[in-house]
Parts: C-alpha cells; sequence; structure tokens
C-alpha cells in the first residue's frame, strides 16, 4: 500500500524539502505527468475501496488506530481519530479581507489589558453601510488610518482610503493626512501621490500574497497598534515555532502536512468537498472565513501548472463559524445544531474541524 504523501518526501528528515519536489523526483518524475498517473495515486484509489466498506464506529473500537491518530506539537493537539483513515492510509510507505482581521479579537488577559481604552476597526467593504459602521462614534483627532493595498491600486480599497481621507480633512484639514494616515504597501510611489509620508509606509515582500500575510506588515501593524509589540512578538514566535515544526518534522507526525493530505483524501477520494470549521472561543469567530480566503482562493484550481485539465476533484469549500453548546441563546446555536442536522440528517457528509482553546493553569 502506498502512502499517502507526495512523492519525493523523506521519511526521516523534515518534509518541506520534500513537498516542493526532491531533486530525486524532478529526475524520475515523467514531463507533463498527471499525479493520478502515479503508482501512489492508484493503490490509494484501490485502498478508497477498503475504507467505504468500513464504519467508522468500528474504526473508533480500534484503539491502536485511535492513539496513532492523535498528535500534538507546540501546544497544539490535533485528533485525526474521526477522520475515515487507517495507519494504512498515511503510513505504508510507497514510491480581500485581511488576515489580521481574523485575530483581532482575544480573550488573552495580557492582551485584553494592553488594548484597554483602543478600539480596532476593519473596512474592506464599499457598501456606506459599513463605511458608516466604521467611523461611528471616533474622533477624527484621535484616529489613526491605516492604508494596506500590496499595489495601492484596489479599487475598493482605494475608494475606502479616499472616504476616510476625505472623513479626516473635512474635519482637521489637508495637514491630517500626513500626520493620520500611514499605508503597508509595495508601491510607495502611489503611496506618496495619494499624500501619504512615504517615511510612514510599511513594506513588505513583493512575493508575500495579501491574504497570506498575518506576520508581516499587513497584519501584524494594526494588531500591534492596538495590542502592543510586545504581545505581537509572542504570536510571531508562536507562527514561527509551527513553521521550524512544518520544516523539520517528518510527515509522519507534521500537523499541517496531515492536515492538507487528509483535505486532499477527504476530497479527491471520498468525494466530502465541504468541510465545517468550528471554533469554541468567541476569539477565534472570524477564524472561518479567513480560512475560505487562504484555502479556497489557493486550491480552486481545475489545472495543473501546465494547464492540463485535472480528471479529479480539486478544492475544498470550507464553511463555518463558532459552535456553542446546544443549550445556548447566542447565534452559535443555529450553526452547531444545522451543521449536524445536515450531517446525521441529510444526504451529503461533511467532516467538521472542531477548534477549542484550552488554558492550563499553572
Amino acid at each position: 500500500m502506498q502512502s499517502l504523501r507526495l512523492p519525493g518526501t523523506s521519511q526521516h528528515k523534515g518534509v518541506a524539502g520534500g513537498v516542493f519536489c526532491s531533486p530525486k523526483a524532478q529526475a524520475t518524475a515523467k514531463k507533463n505527468q498527471l499525479v493520478t498517473e502515479l503508482p501512489a495515486w492508484q493503490a490509494l484509489k484501490e485502498h478508497q475501496l477498503d475504507i467505504e466498506k468500513t464504519h467508522l464506529r468500528d474504526l473508533l473500537h480500534d484503539d491502536t488506530r485511535c492513539m496513532g491518530l492523535i498528535k500534538e506539537s507546540e501546544g497544539i493537539y490535533c485528533d485525526f481519530t474521526r477522520q475515515r483513515v487507517t495507519p494504512k492510509t498515511l503510513e505504508v510507505r510507497g514510491g480581500g479581507g485581511h488576515g489580521c482581521n481574523a485575530f483581532s479579537g482575544t480573550t488573552e488577559p495580557n492582551a485584553m489589558r494592553a488594548s484597554r481604552d483602543r478600539r480596532l476597526r476593519f473596512l474592506a467593504n464599499v457598501d456606506p453601510i459599513d463605511v458608516a459602521r466604521a467611523l461611528d462614534g471616533l474622533d477624527p483627532e484621535e484616529t489613526m488610518v491605516v492604508v494596506i493595498s500590496k499595489t495601492f491600486t484596489t479599487a475598493e480599497t482605494m475608494l475606502n482610503a479616499r472616504t476616510v481621507r476625505s472623513w479626516l480633512t473635512e474635519r482637521l484639514g489637508p495637514e491630517a493626512v500626513e500626520k493620520q494616515m500611514v499605508a503597508v504597501s509595495t508601491n510607495l510611489k502611489l503611496v506618496k501621490e495619494f499624500g501619504i509620508d512615504p517615511e510612514n509606509a510599511f513594506g513588505f515582500w513583493d512575493w508575500v500574497g495579501g491574504r497570506y500575510s498575518v506576520c508581516s506588515a499587513v497584519g501584524i501593524l494594526p494588531l500591534a497598534l492596538q495590542y502592543g509589540f510586545d504581545i505581537m512578538q509572542e504570536f510571531l514566535a508562536g507562527a514561527n515555532n509551527m513553521d521550524e515544526h512544518f520544516k523539520n518534522q517528518p510527515y509522519q507526525d507534521n500537523l499541517p502536512v496531515l492536515i492538507g493530505l487528509l483535505s486532499v483524501w477527504n476530497v479527491s477520494f471520498l468525494g466530502y468537498s465541504a468541510k465545517a470549521i468550528l471554533p469554541y472561543c468567541q476569539a477565534l469567530s472570524k477564524l472561518a472565513p479567513h480560512i475560505q480566503q487562504v484555502d479556497m482562493e489557493s486550491n480552486g484550481k481545475g489545472v495543473d501548472l501546465n494547464g492540463k485539465r485535472l480528471p479529479f476533484e480539486t478544492g475544498e469549500i470550507d464553511f463555518g463559524e463558532t459552535g456553542r453548546a446546544p443549550g445556548s441563546l447566542e447565534g452559535g446555536r443555529v450553526n452547531k445544531q444545522g451543521t449536524a442536522q445536515a450531517n446525521e440528517g441529510g444526504t451529503r457528509r461533511s467532516p467538521e474541524g472542531v477548534v477549542v482553546h484550552v488554558r492550563t493553569s499553572k
């Protein structure tokens, strides 16, 4: 049985080099060969038939299997036991909105104290109602505006930027632009033409897509203004820890790789086109829309790198919001019960990713 891993990954070292195709794999792969033509893919198709004959209830009764599908690293605990996989599936060897919005709510005590008496608001929609909501109750003299646009040409972003600029200058005069507006952009020329001092522009690498840039100035600048940079350094340290984990851990214990490969298994083999993301933490209420942006925009592709049409399903549909207990009077009740009813009573199935935040006492 072939493994659910990309050809060329190392079983002893970290996966990062292998995931991006090792020299050996490059040398042996046929030009323009689809992944479906590889022996590993065909073996997984055969294994799929065995899995479809097995009820999840029976898989959950296998204690050895369950223990092998529980992974923990960097303070993150992942339980894959309710995925329709066995150790054989994974282990047998073979050949628009900005990301910072997803992390702007927090229940961390130090961050809450640091942000006291400050308000962080996001404006991405050109709907006048959203503009009015974002500016409602703000004092122009006590407001700093951060315009985030990689190219400084995105129509919706720049329309909102001009609207807020007018809101400032009508009350404080044109000099307010240089004093109270800053930019996050790679296009300093247009930043200056807009009226913002280039010295007040925060750059980032041109190869960083805006939707991925939680850890660049796109995400960190607004969050640092709200919570302080000391708090955000802890956030960055956690992200760096997971980067190192991804880079160095073997694929069997590599959390991002396992989550990604299980999505491939669910979508392309088992036919589950959607996944519910249910964070049981109000501070992560924007997590599902954030995953929609980074996952669905990136994986919504129907052709390979050579423009050849793919003969299998791709691109998981992500949905969800904060989940809560059935007895709750808050809105999450509808989401949780609706998802459960669709999965348990309907004819379609969607894997559920349940995210919980646990704070341990010291």
